[in-house]
């Protein structure tokens, strides 16, 4: 069976990356079905710049089509990446081994 939670944590971190145009190294987290990333914090201190303004800026940027997310929000300095309906019907069409009775 997948672990689709991990990957959706991967993916979350990759999308912040990518859209940050540099590595990133905090761990992105669950929060309900949401990703949240705290990795805006260490980005605006490495460019001088309060953590809300970068994160409002990589909202802009990030690229969520042919990913897990539908949608991304800052709140305060941390990114939010939505789990889409996708990600839900990928985990439900999962087989399921029964484990021991």
């Amino acid at each position: 069976m997948e672990d689709y939670r991990s990957l959706a944590l991967t993916q979350a971190a990759e999308l912040i990356a990518q859209a940050a145009g540099e590595p990133i190294t905090q761990r992105c987290r669950m929060r309900g079905n949401w990703c949240a990333s705290a990795a805006v914090f260490a980005l605006a201190a490495r460019q001088g710049l309060e953590p809300e303004q970068v994160a409002a800026a990589l909202v802009r940027r990030v690229e969520l089509s042919h990913s897990w997310f539908d949608c991304v929000e800052a709140e305060g300095g941390y990114l939010n990446l939505r789990l889409s309906p996708a990600w839900y019907a990928a985990v439900a069409a999962e087989p399921v081994t029964p484990g021991p009775g």
